[in-house]
């Protein structure tokens, strides 16, 4: 079963590589190790606490705001996409 997920995931990779230089969109590539769900997407900052698949939610310790992790980090990943196609 993880080799059909590999599969399909790696397919739709080499798909987006070739259509993509006909279409007017641009997806950048985002490291396999970033921290998005480990960083407050308020404030900024980095709780290493997070690392527990299980902890769905949690409170920054830094500006108090409350997380949903996959919410979270889609957000995070969101923002580290905006900041590399701007730079």
């Amino acid at each position: 079963m993880r080799f059909f997920r590999w599969m399909y995931c790696r397919t739709f990779q080499i798909g987006l590589r070739i259509a993509l230089p006909f279409l007017p969109y641009c997806v950048p590539r985002i490291d396999r190790w970033f921290p998005s769900s480990q960083a407050c997407s308020v404030c900024g900052y980095k709780n290493l606490e997070i690392k527990d698949l299980g902890m769905r939610e949690w409170d920054c310790p830094n500006c108090k705001s409350h997380h949903d992790r996959d919410v979270n980090a889609a957000i995070n990943i969101r923002a580290e996409g905006m900041r590399i196609v701007m730079a």
